[in-house]
């Protein structure tokens, strides 16, 4: 129930398997910091992920390749 401000351009298990990694495309308009967090939510009743960044402070900008935890 939020606002789609990108996309998920791939997925890769880690080499551990414990993790996925998700390559995520993000409107240049929104501002993604170090302090920023993803998390994988239920999309809809239909089915389906979403993935919803929650900003937990302040923090520094993040640059194209960085990750978010």
């Amino acid at each position: 129930n939020g606002l789609n401000v990108g996309q998920v351009k791939e997925l890769v298990l880690t080499d551990d398997n414990k993790r996925v990694k998700a390559l995520l495309q993000i409107d240049a308009s929104v501002k993604v910091t170090d302090s920023t967090r993803a998390k994988l939510v239920d999309g809809s009743i239909l089915g389906g992920k979403s993935v919803v960044l929650d900003k937990v402070g302040a923090g520094n900008p993040l640059k194209d390749g960085d990750e978010i935890r």
